[in-house]
């Protein structure tokens, strides 16, 4: 999510960066395994995945590499995912095991 932000994002005094087909192809075929994928069946990170799937519907490269707009809302709207996400994600404390005792 961070890497399609990142590139769909132009900063001022900035060109455009490119980005090949392969970022909207590796989106697309994530959301057709992702079923296969949420081994714990969360609800949360599903309705994710659908909204994330919902923008990118119908979209295509050429229209986000030409029409300065869309690729500003792409990029708006997956940065509201990306924090999303990044809520989602809690690093769990882990045990520490010592084996030289």
């Amino acid at each position: 999510m961070k890497h399609a932000v990142e590139r769909l994002t132009t900063k001022p005094g900035e060109k455009k960066k490119k980005f090949k087909n392969t970022l909207l192809e590796n989106f697309n075929s994530f959301f057709e395994t992702f079923h296969c994928k949420n081994l714990m069946d969360d609800a949360e990170l599903d309705a994710v995945v659908k909204q994330a799937k919902k923008i990118l519907a119908g979209m295509d490269a050429d229209t986000l590499r030409n029409n300065d707009t869309m690729r500003e809302t792409v990029a708006a709207e997956f940065k509201k995912i990306e924090s999303t996400v990044d809520r989602l994600v809690v690093e769990k404390p882990s045990r520490r095991f010592s084996f030289d005792e």
